[in-house]
């Protein structure tokens, strides 16, 4: 009931601080419309509003105890109290107090004691919520230092404490301030980010409270001094771009001490900010061909100035202002200012690039017109035998292709290569629709391992026409190039990195750089460890655990020719591996022997690595129905136990296919089902107990015998074959000699029996997926 009765009141305040919000707007209104005056004169009408009037102090005092009610509301058994300062503060400056109190419901007037533990005093003050206090510490009384400020919150009438709270506040002997830096920019992607030279405008803040002071400043950048000013702010031009560190110097001489005893106190101050200034970009350039073939790469330059980073953009646009392509691309670092636009163009026509390059302050723009011509379909396909490393022989092939249809009668051309590799010579070949060239780059020429650009220009070698242009990437490397290929002789593998433990692995390393009279070492190594030295780039192994492996292998190649004295190249290569184990151990738990219209009931277990996955298939032995030989996995489960549950509607003997598979492996096991007519007469099973009692001896001296045959021998791959069809319509002699057949069957052969518990190896051979899902045969 005391919850009820809570959560009534505060509803009922709420509706009431709602109703006097409304009230108090409405009344606003009027009181606005009224105090409209209207002048006739030659001003025209003017309507003016009293700065404040009631209306509004009504709103303000209704608005703030509402908030505080709200407040309150949440926070009303925990009265706190919040203090500020304009801390740290000068010697000789006003420094200002605030205390807030957080209450609910809120009085009129409380008593707040400060108590300064500067000066010792004690400063008792009425307020409501909020209350201010004010303090001048001379220097000639109070030292510099840190101090705390304490308010103790009392109840006007009984004086006793509500709340109280502390805060410490700092004295210095120098002016505490700080400077403010701006300058206008047409961007201003990054705080703190200034362009040279360009005005850069500086103003100091000295956030002390003086009651009459006189500032002097002076300014530096990093250490020189820029200029000396009584006026708080200042204009500077950086030169060149990087950091740099602005300094303010301020000296001011203050009034101190009372009315009757005044006496001027030097003051100083040192304040600081560290800049970056940028050179703003400019000079936007484009420079490549205004006529160009399509359906090829542009491959034009943009050079620019400017500080990085950079972001470049640049748009196609048809005349009529249609979007074709737009790209940008952004430059952290970089020597040179410089861009490529490499883009193709399918359809020819004119078309307007529009570039745009910005950084940290500032933008600029270009535009400029290319066509776009269709020439002969003819084109030029180059590439090459990279990557390769440094020191190895490189073939670079061209292969020109013309167009359907179009017969040359003589075939010649002259090719023309060249590649931007530092020192590297241009190199002319005469051939038909094919040409190669062979080059070698020198470690010893101080050739960097990167990625350079094969260029081939293919002539008539008649008129000197150009036919076709193209260029291709090729990359040198430091290291030699190789691949690592990992092999193991498995029926079944679901994934390529999975391989089975204690089986043989072959590890088989091509290393494709082109070298002269190479003398190549292989370090093997399982997991870090070595595990074998081979001049042969192969090895094998065999991996007892499952579990993760890194393969790996370390490759040392020496090289001698007449032109490069003996030289050591290297190559190392990692791969991750999964090793599972095998299945193994296949068992199967169930009844053969079904009723018609009743469910098979069985269970097949495994043994090996996980996950794994199973799938069975029924056939009817008799031939009526068509047998289906599909086999679909559906899911993955980390145990290896799967019920198999089946209606049989039919008389007949059924075949029964259950497979299993993991990562590495599949297993699968055959048995027969024979369903059976329970309505039939039971004369037929008369004769089940007698010959059983007869043949007892036989069976137990034939289980001795079969028992020593298993504990010498491995368990075979079992196909069970229990019942043959029962019939109805069978007479009752028919039926004696088909039990009787069927018994003696059964004890002739150890493969079938009624009741199935066996540990069975299946075959090892990959199976079909089962067309039917886990657990719905």
């Amino acid at each position: 009931m005391l919850v009820i009765k809570t959560l009534s009141i505060r509803f009922v305040q709420i509706v009431v601080l709602h109703h006097f919000l409304f009230v108090a707007f409405c009344n606003g209104i009027e009181e606005i419309k009224n105090s409209k005056i209207h002048d006739t004169g030659q001003q025209g009408i003017k309507s003016q509003v009293e700065p404040k009037s009631h209306f509004v102090q009504e709103i303000e005092e209704i608005f703030e105890d509402a908030v505080e009610s709200v407040e309150g509301m949440f926070n009303d058994r925990n009265p706190s109290v919040h203090m500020s300062c304009s801390s740290p503060g000068s010697l000789d400056s006003t420094l200002t107090f605030h205390a807030t109190l957080k209450i609910f419901p809120i009085l009129d007037s409380y008593v707040y004691e400060w108590y300064d533990n500067a000066t010792h005093e004690v400063i008792p003050m009425k307020a409501k919520r909020t209350s201010k206090l004010t303090r001048v510490y001379s220097s000639k009384d109070v030292s510099v230092g840190v101090y705390p400020m304490e308010v103790r919150i009392k109840y006007t009438s009984s004086g006793d404490m509500i709340a109280g709270n502390s805060l410490n506040f700092t004295l210095t002997d120098t002016l505490n301030g700080n400077i403010a830096i701006s300058q206008k920019n047409d961007v201003q992607r990054k705080p703190n980010v200034y362009a040279a030279n360009k005005n850069i405008t500086i103003s100091t803040n000295v956030t002390d409270k003086f009651q009459n002071a006189n500032f002097t400043y002076i300014w530096r950048i990093n250490g020189l001094k820029e200029g000396n000013t009584t006026d708080p702010v200042f204009n500077v031009t950086c030169k060149s771009d990087g950091n740099n560190t602005i300094t303010v110097d301020a000296f001011a001489e203050v009034e101190a001490g009372s009315n009757t005893s005044i006496h001027m106190v030097k003051k100083f101050g040192n304040f600081s900010k560290n800049i970056e200034v940028s050179y703003a970009v400019n000079n936007l350039k484009y420079e490549g061909r205004f006529n160009l073939p399509i359906k090829r790469n542009i491959n034009a330059t943009v050079t620019c100035t400017g500080s990085f980073p950079m972001t470049f953009c640049y748009n196609i646009s048809d005349p009529l202002g249609f979007q074709i392509m737009r790209y940008c691309s952004v430059e952290k670092e970089s020597v040179d200012c410089q861009f490529t636009i490499d883009t193709q163009i399918d359809s020819k026509g004119h078309y307007i690039l529009d570039m745009s390059l910005t950084n940290d302050i500032s933008t600029t723009n270009n535009s400029v017109k290319i066509q776009l011509y269709d020439p002969e379909d003819v084109r030029v396909i180059v590439n090459s035998s990279t990557p390769a490393v440094l020191d190895s022989h490189i073939t670079f092939f061209a292969r020109l292709v013309l167009p359907s249809g179009v017969s040359i009668k003589d075939p010649r051309f002259r090719y023309i290569w060249e590649d931007d590799v530092r020192g590297s010579q241009l190199q002319v070949t005469t051939d038909d629709e094919t040409s190669s060239i062979s080059r070698q780059y020198h470690s010893k020429d101080k050739i960097k391992p990167k990625r350079y650009t094969m260029h081939v220009t293919v002539q008539n070698v008649y008129d000197g026409r150009i036919i076709a242009r193209e260029q291709s990437p090729f990359n040198l490397t430091k290291t030699l190039n190789t691949k690592l290929n990992i092999t193991q002789k498995l029926k079944y593998r679901r994934f390529q990195n999975t391989f089975a433990s204690n089986k043989q692995v072959n590890f088989t390393v091509a290393v494709h750089d082109n070298l002269t009279n190479p003398d190549i070492s292989y370090w093997w190594y399982l997991n870090n460890t070595q595990i074998g030295f081979t001049k042969e780039p192969e090895i094998s192994t065999v991996v007892n655990k499952s579990g993760m492996y890194i393969l790996g292998v370390d490759i040392s190649a020496y090289i001698d020719s007449d032109d490069s004295p003996l030289l050591e190249l290297h190559g190392k290569l990692r791969h991750n591996v999964s090793v599972k184990d095998t299945l193994h151990t296949l068992q199967l738990e169930g009844v053969n022997s079904v009723p018609l219209g009743g469910y098979l009931d069985c269970r097949v277990t495994c043994k090996g690595g996980s996950p794994v996955s199973f799938c069975a298939n029924v056939t009817d032995t008799s031939g009526k129905q068509r047998p289906n030989t599909t086999c679909q996995t559906t899911m993955y489960t980390q145990k290896c136990s799967f019920p198999i549950i089946r209606k049989f509607t039919q008389l007949g003997v059924y075949k029964l296919q259950a497979t299993i598979t993991n990562d590495v492996s599949a297993r699968s096991t055959v048995f027969y089902v024979s369903v059976y007519d329970p309505n039939a007469s039971a004369i037929a099973y008369i004769a089940i107990p007698i010959l059983i009692s007869l043949l007892a001896a036989v069976v137990i001296a034939g289980g001795v015998v079969y028992h020593i045959k298993v504990q010498r021998k491995g368990v075979e791959t079992a196909d069970f074959n229990f019942h043959q069809t029962a019939t109805a319509d069978t007479g009752p002699v028919v039926r004696i000699r088909q039990s009787l057949s069927s018994l003696f069957s059964q004890s002739r052969s150890p493969k079938q029996q009624g009741y199935a518990y066996a540990s069975l190896e299946g075959s090892d051979e990959t199976v079909e997926s089962p067309s039917t899902e886990y657990g719905a045969l």
